[in-house]
């Protein structure tokens, strides 16, 4: 039993050691510095739960890679931003006519989110835009996620939520070499409830989460545009607007500054008064270990 222990103290030690390796390896090709309280929240992450040696390691590795794609998406956003690389808003573009062209999920999808903007104005983003998020109605989930597993020959799944979790938040896809995620809404007798997923790679878990927006009512929000001749529903500029405002990031501040051009001023004051703070009603955090996964 004490040569036992001493053998796990001696590798726990050693991954130990991996982690900081890591962590200076980060800084010096990525010129990435953590703050000290950041840095213990990533070693609690990385070393908690039972774990082997051999998931501890592949978790760092992980890390160390999800920083990689965090600076080379900055320095992406930077090139743009000054004109040396360009966006990908025709990609964009040409998978939401995909999506609208589909005789089956034309009158069920819904756009919402960052693309909006680009969409909507044929401005060019100074960012890579990394997906497409839309809504449908929870009550044509299944049939929906029928329908694309019955087409995978032009709709590639990602992650299902409802295989990783147990439970339906919706699928995160690939069309066309773009990620398009489908989360499903809920309406309420208080306003509309959206379910999402995210997959955090690194500890190889899914947290599903519901958040309700009070005064909210989808159907109410959701308007059809002409795009390039195709027939797209959008969730209202205004909407998009006020909850980019909320959020407030630097990505938000510049869609927002697209979005001035195309916002009724009056309905964003209409929606201001009868909107309340989003709610989270759901939130469970569920470990993947024993899940089927996909895109891997």
């Amino acid at each position: 039993m004490i040569k036992n222990d001493i053998i796990t103290i001696g590798w726990w030690y050693l991954l130990k050691e991996y982690f900081f390796e890591m962590i200076d390896k980060a800084k010096r090709d990525f010129n990435v510095s953590l703050k000290e309280e950041d840095l213990i929240k990533l070693e609690n992450k990385l070393f908690n739960g039972n774990l082997s040696e051999e998931q501890i390691k592949e978790r760092i590795d992980l890390a160390y890679l999800s920083i990689k794609e965090n600076y080379e998406k900055r320095r992406n956003d930077e090139l743009i931003k000054q004109g040396v690389a360009e966006g990908n808003i025709s990609q964009v573009r040409e998978v939401a006519k995909m999506l609208f062209s589909d005789p089956y999920l034309s009158d069920k999808v819904s756009i919402y989110g960052g693309s909006i903007p680009y969409l909507l104005t044929g401005k060019d983003s100074k960012r890579i835009i990394g997906d497409i998020d839309t809504h449908v109605d929870f009550d044509n989930m299944q049939e929906i996620r029928n329908y694309i597993y019955a087409n995978s020959d032009t709709i590639s799944v990602l992650y299902d939520s409802l295989e990783l979790s147990g439970e339906d938040f919706g699928m995160e896809l690939i069309i066309n070499g773009l990620n398009v995620s489908i989360f499903p809404t809920v309406a309420t007798s208080e306003g509309m409830a959206i379910r999402n997923f995210y997959i955090n790679k690194v500890t190889n878990e899914i947290e599903i989460k519901e958040t309700l927006f009070p005064g909210v009512f989808e159907k109410n929000e959701i308007r059809t545009y002409n795009v390039d001749g195709v027939e797209m529903r959008m969730m209202s500029p205004e909407f998009t607007y006020i909850t980019k405002q909320v959020a407030n990031r630097p990505k938000d501040i510049e869609d927002n500054k697209i979005l001035e051009s195309l916002i009724s001023y009056e309905d964003v004051e209409r929606m201001r008064h009868q909107m309340k703070m989003p709610i989270v009603s759901y939130d469970k955090i569920v470990s993947m270990q024993d899940q089927t996964k996909k895109g891997l």
